[in-house]
């Protein structure tokens, strides 16, 4: 999975990075996972807010997931059609 820094996630800037960090939040999977009551500790985060922030962590993570297993989809067709190349020959 590609790793991105916090302020990927949508609604997440360098000064409410800086904050997670000092909740201990500091990958978008520690924020996917933490609980809202943490998030909605930081200066100007309601509940709804941290919640928000979560959904959209999430969303990145499948967004991730996805895009590896395209790759690796494509990775393994074109293994196959290599094998299949050099069975022929």
């Amino acid at each position: 999975m590609a790793d991105h820094p916090l302020t990927d996630v949508r609604g997440v800037g360098p000064r409410t990075a800086d904050g997670l960090a000092a909740l201990g939040i500091d990958s978008i999977e520690t924020l996917a996972a933490a609980p809202s009551e943490l998030i909605a500790t930081l200066p100007g985060f309601s509940l709804n807010r941290a919640e928000a922030v979560k959904t959209a962590a999430r969303g990145l993570l499948r967004a991730d997931l996805g895009a590896d297993r395209a790759a690796t989809k494509k990775a393994n067709k074109a293994d196959k059609k290599k094998n299949k190349n050099r069975k022929k020959k």
